[in-house]
């Protein structure tokens, strides 16, 4: 049975959405955008997706903090974090706290691809055939 594939795209800037939303969907994703952490959390407690994309600095809640939460709420969801202010420090707390990656922003469109792809050759792997 094919993985359903569904991904949550997370930003407050409304371009990095569209952005997102336009380059995944080509790729063959279902895809649902979230402008904050709150509404994405909605999101994410409905409908369980296979992946998170989301902003790290954002108002009212940090991405690190909405990882932690899908993590509560969903344990199976993977998560790719995105920042332009990326660190060492940073990106082993982000994997630490359970994300599958650190993305830097500018966004490099074949290197996305690459992680999410990758992320769903895992997710196919370890989900039970039905």
């Amino acid at each position: 049975m094919e993985v359903k594939k569904m991904v949550v795209v997370v930003d407050d800037e409304s371009d990095t959405r569209t952005y997102l939303y336009e380059l995944l969907s080509s790729e063959g994703y279902e895809v649902t955008t979230a402008a904050d952490a709150f509404e994405a959390l909605k999101v994410i407690a409905k409908s369980k997706p296979d992946l998170v994309i989301t902003d790290v600095r954002m108002p009212n809640m940090e991405g690190m903090e909405l990882l932690t939460k899908i993590k509560n709420v969903s344990p199976e969801t993977r998560v790719i974090l995105l920042t332009a202010y990326g660190d060492c420090q940073q990106y082993l707390e982000a994997v630490g706290k359970g994300a599958e990656d650190l993305v830097l922003k500018p966004i490099k469109n074949k290197e996305l691809v690459r992680i999410v792809r990758r992320i769903f050759e895992q997710i196919s792997l370890t989900k039970p055939q039905k």
